[in-house]
């Protein structure tokens, strides 16, 4: 069984007690697959889970999960960059700049060339963009400012702890 922290143990009982009996971390039925497969489960839960809700997204209000958070940080950064928007989303230039061409032909975002240096070239929502650039709910980021207001802030960084070093690993292994 994966051993938790009494804080993610106290943090789980409240989220139970608020009505959400999904959220035991591990079934019994899976503590025989020991606590690699297990996380690994969970892992692969949530990401088909985000891949759903991305789909839904995409149908109901037109971007899919991922554009949304592109389009989301655009408009609280208005002429940030795609080299800080790539940095900021930890994705390859080459893959940004793909997904702000696709978001440029549906006229969600514009590329302006800056007045005082013409080498560098801010992104801005359009009015269609601004449109898309709210809390909805139904979305991942709906869920995750859910999970934030219920988490004390202990628990929230010791998940990105987590997830940071899982990435590193991740990265490290590729390297081999």
């Amino acid at each position: 069984m994966l051993r938790t922290t009494p804080d993610a143990q106290e943090a789980v009982k409240r989220v139970k007690e608020q009505g959400d009996a999904s959220t035991e971390l591990v079934p019994e039925q899976g503590a025989a697959f020991g606590p690699t497969l297990e996380f690994m489960a969970r892992i692969w839960e949530l990401n088909h889970t985000i891949e759903v809700t991305s789909k839904r997204s995409e149908s109901t209000l037109g971007v899919t999960s991922q554009q949304r958070v592109m389009l989301r940080m655009i408009g609280r950064a208005p002429g940030i960059t795609q080299g800080q928007l790539a940095k900021l989303l930890h994705l390859h230039k080459t893959t940004l700049s793909l997904a702000i061409d696709r978001l440029e032909k549906r006229e969600l975002v514009t590329r302006e060339r800056d007045e005082s240096d013409g080498r560098r070239v801010g992104l801005r929502l359009t009015a269609k963009g601004t449109a898309l650039d709210k809390p909805s709910k139904g979305t991942v980021e709906s869920a995750v400012e859910a999970m934030l207001a219920k988490l004390p802030r202990d628990q929230v960084e010791a998940t990105l702890g987590c997830l940071l070093v899982l990435v590193r690993n991740l990265e490290e292994e590729q390297k081999r």
